[in-house]
């Protein structure tokens, strides 16, 4: 791939997941997407798109362990960005994907053992 493409394409990742990182924090499990107004939206930081967003990834993936997903997009951007070497980069890929998928777990097993 072009260096310059290669760059963007970085930059654009990682933009797209401080995105995506900004509707997950700011994320109420009450709004659901459907019939939702420009005024009800304010809520979110990123507007209707932050409310799909964090609404159908966190609702239907992995709940609050998500939080993963942004992370490994801006890593992976910055690795095209800087031409750094994969190996690290994929490493705490798998980390934060593993400690993702615990916290999901866990968070599920405290909420059914409390009923």
């Amino acid at each position: 791939m072009n260096y310059r493409k290669q760059e963007i394409t970085g930059i654009l990742l990682c933009v797209l997941a401080l995105c995506i990182f900004l509707s997950f924090i700011t994320y109420n499990p009450g709004e659901s997407p459907t019939g939702l107004s420009p005024e009800i939206a304010k809520t979110n930081i990123m507007g209707l798109f932050g409310i799909y967003t964090s609404y159908y990834i966190m609702k239907f993936s992995f709940g609050w362990g998500t939080f993963f997903l942004p992370l490994i997009m801006g890593l992976v951007g910055v690795t095209l960005f800087s031409r750094r070497n994969w190996e690290q980069t994929f490493r705490y890929s798998g980390f934060l994907a593993g400690f993702g998928i615990w916290t999901s777990l866990l968070i599920a097993w405290i909420g059914q053992s409390r009923g």
